[in-house]
């Protein structure tokens, strides 16, 4: 939904941004997009903070719900339950009867008198059952594997399946701590150019990865300052990796695919500085690329150009045809996938994958690599990223793309990373070279 929303009132906006969302599930992103501009940062956040909420827990506090009634309650109604019920969560259990009240009173602007009575009454026993879900989470331990995939993903939220599927091949205190991690909120941060202002009177929070700051806690309008004189833009730790494999240097030629909305690209920028470097980005049409162009206008002391295609629709003279390079020093190619990496950051896909979606993208993702395989120099590197932890889209693409290559690009080196460990997003980048 886009359509602005008026009202400066970061509950009621939650209630109704989730209300578009039962109607018509979609990306809590754009969901959020259609915020007025007259709410407050911190009316912001407050909506922010239940939506995302909401969505993350969306099976927990759906059978929850549904246990204290006897039929599906209508949407907007089902918002208010959903939205006050998500703030007892994240709360101590005093504040509960006040979480409430609060619930009841936005119910009596929007519904019916019976209706009203209605929230007051389940969202009571709903909070009451949701208080004691820590000790349902503590008790998950050494169990049978369908009765650990059955509690664990009622506690924690999420699909039997992917539980299920995770467990097949990591340990049981991993798969506890994937969960725990993709349910708490996502840590925001931004990556400070190189030879700007200390971070320390800027109120940054260093981070254990130079170059990283923390921008929870502090005023947005000083953050979005500092990126709207470029002197910093935001982006997940993570990122450095595949950029790290890719390792740009001043001179070179590099080609960024499916680059929107640019964090890797600015990445790279930062060491491709000087008049004889070239960076491409390339990515598809649609409303990521006027964050991409609006990102990469940022970019100074080195030549920069963006080509708006699709990657399986471009040949070597669209590149002849902007006076660009056919080949590449390096080419990063950060691939669609199914984001189990970044649940914790986008909740709502969990809800819109569907297990067969993963072999569907690795069998795109086959493609693509192949096609940004044509674009890489005799001798240059060639970086497969994903923010994905499922090895279909990450070796089982990369090892048959290699022996399907005729072993023209081998692989010299991978990065896994783990959110519960690394303590960022997650996913996985391969640095392929081609042979000379």
């Amino acid at each position: 939904m886009n359509r602005v929303l008026n009202t400066p009132d970061g509950w009621l906006a939650a209630v109704k941004l989730f209300e578009a969302y039962l109607s018509r599930p979609r990306k809590v992103d754009d969901l959020m997009s259609g915020l007025s501009a007259q709410f407050s940062q911190r009316e912001r956040r407050r909506c922010q903070f239940l939506l995302y909420g909401a969505i993350r827990n969306l099976e927990l506090i759906s059978i929850t719900i549904n246990s204290k009634v006897d039929k599906e309650p209508r949407r907007r109604l089902k918002s208010i339950l959903f939205i006050g019920a998500t703030e007892c969560l994240g709360d101590k259990k005093s504040r509960i009867p006040e979480i409430v009240d609060h619930a009841v009173g936005v119910s009596k602007h929007l519904l019916s008198s019976a209706e009203t009575k209605f929230v007051n009454a389940v969202l009571r026993r709903t909070a009451e059952c949701l208080s004691k879900i820590g000790e349902e989470r503590h008790a998950i331990r050494n169990l049978e594997p369908e009765e650990f995939t059955r509690r664990l993903s009622y506690s924690f939220s999420h699909p039997p399946w992917l539980v299920r599927r995770w467990r097949k091949r990591l340990s049981e205190e991993s798969v506890c701590k994937l969960v725990e991690w993709n349910q708490k909120s996502a840590v925001n941060y931004v990556y400070l150019k190189k030879g700007e202002v200390g971070s320390s009177r800027l109120g940054l929070v260093s981070t254990e990865w130079p170059g990283f700051y923390l921008t929870d806690g502090l005023d947005w309008n000083s953050v979005t300052d500092l990126i709207s004189r470029g002197k910093a833009f935001v982006t997940d730790p993570a990122n450095r990796l595949a950029v790290g494999l890719l390792d740009p240097r001043p001179g070179e030629a590099i080609l960024d695919l499916c680059s929107a909305p640019g964090g890797k690209s600015l990445l790279i920028s930062e060491n491709l500085k000087g008049a004889d470097s070239l960076l491409v980005s390339l990515d598809r049409p649609g409303p990521r690329m006027g964050r991409l162009r609006e990102n990469l206008g940022r970019i100074s002391g080195m030549r920069y150009e963006i080509i708006e295609s699709d990657l399986l629709d471009v040949e070597p003279i669209l590149f002849f045809d902007t006076a660009l390079p056919a080949s590449y020093d390096g080419v990063l190619l950060d691939v669609p996938c199914s984001n189990t990496g970044v649940l914790r950051r986008r909740p709502d896909a969990k809800w819109r994958l569907q297990e067969d979606d993963i072999s569907h993208s690795a069998t795109q993702q086959m493609v693509l690599l192949t096609q940004a395989a044509r674009f890489v120099k005799p001798g240059g590197r060639l970086v497969y990223n994903t923010c994905s932890l499922e090895p279909e889209e990450n070796e089982d693409v990369v090892e048959p793309f290699i022996d399907l290559s005729r072993n023209k690009f081998q692989l010299v080196q991978r990065i896994h990373s783990r959110p519960w460990i690394e303590g960022h997003d997650g996913g996985g980048a391969f640095l392929l070279r081609r042979k000379r």
